[in-house]
C-alpha cells in the first residue's frame, strides 16, 4: 500500500478496491486505453488564446489523473497501456 494509502478511510479504500478491480480485466485495460487517449493525456491541453478550451481539456485530464491515481498508474505504465488499440482487441 502507498505511503498516502495509509491514511485513507474505509470508503476510499473501497472505491480505490473497486477501481483495481474494473480496470483489471482486458476489457478494463481497453477501456483505461481508450479514456487515455480521449482525456487527451499524450497531448498537450493548453490552446492559445483560448482559456475556455484550455480549461476544458484540463477537465477532461482531470478525469483521467483521478482513474490513474485510484489504481496508482506512474506515468510510463499508462502510456505502455495506452498503446493498445481497442478498436484492434479481439472481442471476447
Amino acid at each position: 500500500m502507498s505511503e498516502g494509502a495509509a491514511a485513507w478511510g474505509p470508503g476510499r479504500r473501497r472505491r480505490r478496491a473497486d477501481y483495481r478491480r474494473c480496470f483489471a480485466t482486458p476489457e478494463g485495460r481497453r477501456v483505461l486505453a481508450d479514456l487515455y487517449r480521449f482525456c487527451g493525456m499524450a497531448t498537450p491541453s493548453f490552446v492559445a488564446g483560448r482559456a475556455d478550451e484550455t480549461a476544458f481539456n484540463e477537465g477532461k485530464r482531470r478525469v483521467f489523473l483521478r482513474v490513474a491515481g485510484f489504481l496508482e498508474l506512474d506515468g510510463e505504465r499508462v502510456r505502455r497501456m495506452a498503446g493498445e488499440d481497442p478498436d484492434d482487441a479481439p472481442a471476447g
